[in-house]
């Protein structure tokens, strides 16, 4: 009985313990356990710049970017017509031989930067003006994904 509980616990609860963890460790000024939970899936670097603006150069590990690589394959193959397929069954191989490797990883690299752009300014609490420039930095099949964003920080 206690043993069930217990595994309950660790499925259910810990995610939540592990959240109000870190509320509290950010609340008192000790951000390793936000940072550590980034480093498995990116690395980000910020510079700060004059005129109010910020640099972020942020690392996406290969692992975390192969999701936004299926998610652009389906998104392609459900816009694309290839004789013997039905649209969103393309397999992979298929596909990039029909558009081409580059367009299933560009595709994948703006998801890629829209997802984990949000989640930084909304988990660093950034409040800027305008849209983000925006430069990719490295871009390569079987490798991590690097890009840097420049934000127009609003003035405190």
């Amino acid at each position: 009985m206690v043993l069930d509980a217990v595994q309950k616990c660790t499925t259910y609860c810990a995610p939540r313990l592990l959240l109000a963890f870190s509320v509290f460790l950010q609340s008192h000024s000790v951000l390793k356990i936000q940072v550590q939970s980034y480093s498995i899936l990116m690395q980000v670097t910020q510079t700060k710049l004059p005129k109010s603006q910020l640099e972020l150069t942020v690392t996406v590990s290969f692992d975390e970017f192969k999701k936004h690589l299926k998610h652009a394959a389906k998104h392609i193959s459900e816009n694309i017509k290839i004789d013997g397929f039905r649209k969103d069954h393309v397999p992979y191989d298929v596909l990039k031989q029909k558009v081409g490797e580059m367009s299933i990883y560009q595709e994948a690299a703006d998801g890629a930067i829209n997802a984990t752009l949000n989640d930084i300014v909304r988990d660093h609490k950034l409040i800027f003006v305008g849209q983000p420039q925006v430069v990719i930095e490295k871009l390569a099949p079987e490798n991590e994904f690097v890009y840097k964003a420049t934000l127009t920080l609003l003035p405190e």
